[in-house]
């Protein structure tokens, strides 16, 4: 729910400041709350990286 309100105020509110910095906090709780195997947290999710990359990849990735 938490997420929803914050994305209508980035659509109302454009420039409120932080606001898409919270969403991404949210996607972060939200990913965490994702179980692998053993009731294990998969770090994958939570960093928003596919399984396989490289390091130069995975950082292209976050920095575009």
């Amino acid at each position: 729910m938490g997420k929803e309100v914050c994305f209508k105020g980035s659509i109302l509110y454009p420039k409120l400041e932080g606001l898409l910095q919270m969403l991404r906090v949210f996607d972060v709780f939200i990913s965490v709350e994702k179980r692998i195997s053993r009731g294990e947290v998969d770090w994958y999710c939570v960093l928003g990286v596919i399984p396989g990359l490289t390091i130069p990849e995975a950082s292209s990735r976050a920095s575009s």
